[in-house]
């Protein structure tokens, strides 16, 4: 049974500030696994989702979504409105925020890197070389509804694209949140819609984003298997690599340890190249990268990606099954 439930824009159990509690955590086959809940809480900044074993009460992290620029903190960006950080079923941390190599980038985003509109242009994405950065945000506007069921929990944004104080593009973002015990699993669907016709240039970056850090070595895998092809250009698209279902990013961290995350692209997301740069540790499935893409005032483009983080070596069986689940389900359009 699915339930909503809003309480003043702070998501609590029974409204009373102690975060919200449900889902069993299941393995990929349905199988019971260990006796853990997942749980929600939030502020008018951050929401974070925990799981938590019901014996102990120790809670392990999953993610954090901020729906507003962090304090104290080097982003270059304006934006809030991204996950960080993602983390395996062990707690580790998969992504990275303001490194120093690129201070804009910022967990799990999605930001163009340059839109032309009739009147006004804008690059969210933080870079500042082709488009105007100043005055260009992604802010959430409106309280976030959640959606409870036996595995997971759902949580819907309203997020705005602004110029100042025009919305360039309004973006409804819907997170499902499930822990299996082999992984955690994050489904992401944002639906954009533009408020005036806006192009979206050709780039070999831009869209949908995994950052990740940096303190490790990196391994990046296909259904194909290892994956090793030439060096990417962030100024040459056709040096991309070619349009898979997912691509997973393995990173082995000091002492051993090995974490991971993978991306499943939807087939019904437009035709995309990948901008998996092994120099800054990034997925980046681009829309933007195979043409130009046009958007149309009051017309939807809806953007579906699947996340697998995992700890240890490349989870192959697993992605394939949960990809395959995931790319045969039909979406609203």
């Amino acid at each position: 049974m699915t339930r909503s439930i809003q309480c003043g824009g702070v998501w609590t159990l029974l409204c009373l500030g102690l975060g919200l509690a449900i889902a069993n955590i299941v393995a990929a086959d349905g199988r019971a696994a260990e006796v853990r809940t997942l749980r929600i809480a939030a502020d008018d900044n951050l929401v974070q989702i925990e799981a938590v074993e019901v014996d102990t009460s120790n809670a392990t992290p999953l993610l954090k979504y901020w729906r507003e620029k962090p304090k104290d903190t080097k982003l270059a960006a304006e934006s809030g409105c991204f996950f960080h950080p993602l983390c395996t079923p062990d707690g580790h941390t998969v992504t990275d925020l303001a490194p120093d190599d690129h201070p804009h980038h910022r967990g799990v985003f999605l930001a163009f890197v340059e839109m032309r509109g009739a009147k006004l242009d804008a690059d969210f994405w933080g870079w500042g070389a082709h488009a105007p950065i100043e005055g260009r945000r992604i802010v959430n506007v409106d309280k976030a509804v959640t959606e409870l069921d036996a595995q997971a929990i759902t949580t819907t944004f309203d997020n705005a694209w602004k110029v100042g104080d025009t919305v360039l593009l309004g973006e409804r973002l819907a997170a499902r949140t499930r822990a299996l015990r082999e992984a955690n699993v994050l489904d992401l669907e944002y639906r954009l819609t533009p408020r005036e016709d806006i192009r979206l240039p050709q780039w070999a970056f831009s869209g949908f984003c995994v950052r990740l850090r940096k303190d490790g070595k990196i391994v990046y895998t296909s259904p194909k298997g290892a994956v090793d092809l030439p060096p990417l250009d962030h100024m040459k698209p056709e040096l991309d690599w070619p349009a898979e279902a997912w691509y997973d990013a393995t990173m082995t961290l000091e002492g051993g340890k090995q974490v991971g995350v993978a991306v499943v692209d939807h087939p019904a997301n437009p035709p995309c190249l990948w901008h998996n740069e092994s120099r800054i540790h990034m997925l980046n499935p681009c829309i933007v990268a195979p043409g130009e893409v046009k958007l149309t005032a009051g017309k939807p483009l809806v953007l579906s990606y699947r996340l697998v983080v995992h700890d240890g070596p490349v989870p192959v069986e697993l992605i394939e099954k949960l990809a395959k689940e995931f790319r045969a389900a039909k979406r609203a359009e």
